[in-house]
């Protein structure tokens, strides 16, 4: 369907192919998504390597998308090798599209506003006109909707309650999942002031853990205990006996 092979950066490290993610309106021809369908990748530019969210559109051939088409929506330059993220998922109902971005290995970037590193972000795709190809980043800014995450493997959005659910890989002791509102008050999930439930010492007397802050408190959490490492997260499922549950791997 398509072929990014020459473009995606897949070593050394984290780097890679991330996601894709079809419009809801993909095959509707009323859509402002019709056709379009989104990926998550790291790729080189000059020298440097860049992660990207991109917009393509399928081709003439239902079963051949166009390469040629490929719109930026995103586009943020990589300085390590761990910690990228990267979800992508989207609101059904209004066509938003979600995506998770790691700290890129700096744990400061988790709370600055200054960088989509260490948030989730939410691009209003349907701006960008569907004509526009090439770097369409000036078009779609980057709305944050979480922020003080590590690395979000994996998350998703839940359209029946405007949640999200939240795996985040954690680093010396704890792994969590949280559970925020996807829309409201900026929810910062504390990293790296605090890892899982408790505090991370290293960074107590970090000017960035020092502002006074108020943390969401995980959902759950699991120590790395008994053989148990990295929580990469899921999909929500509503299986027909109504018990919710969130689908995970360890």
């Amino acid at each position: 369907f398509l072929d990014l092979s020459a473009k995606v950066i897949s070593s050394p490290g984290e780097y890679g192919l991330y996601d894709i993610a079809f419009h809801p309106g993909y095959a509707d021809p009323t859509s402002p998504g019709y056709g379009f369908f989104y990926v998550f990748y790291n790729g080189r530019e000059q020298g440097s390597i860049y992660s990207y969210i991109s917009r393509f559109r399928v081709s003439a051939d239902p079963d051949v998308a166009d390469p040629a088409g490929e719109t930026w929506l995103l586009r943020v330059e990589q300085l390590q090798l761990w910690h990228k993220g990267g979800e992508l998922d989207f609101d059904p109902a209004t066509g938003a599209l979600y995506a998770s971005l790691g700290d890129d290995a700096s744990p400061p970037n988790a709370q600055s506003l200054d960088t989509p590193k260490g948030k989730i972000v939410r691009l209003a795709v349907d701006d960008v006109p569907a004509a526009a190809t090439g770097d369409a980043t000036a078009q779609v800014e980057p709305e944050f909707i979480v922020m003080g995450v590590r690395n979000p493997y994996r998350f998703d959005y839940d359209p029946v309650t405007n949640n999200l659910f939240i795996g985040d890989v954690g680093e010396n002791t704890w792994e969590e999942i949280s559970v925020v509102a996807a829309d409201g008050a900026l929810p910062n999930l504390g990293w790296p002031c605090r890892e899982g439930p408790a505090p991370l010492p290293l960074y107590q007397n970090h000017p960035v853990c020092a502002g006074g802050q108020s943390f969401v408190e995980p959902a759950t959490w699991l120590a790395h205990a008994d053989g148990h490492c990295a929580i990469v997260a899921g999909k929500l499922y509503r299986p027909a006996n109504g018990i919710k549950q969130f689908i995970f791997t360890d």
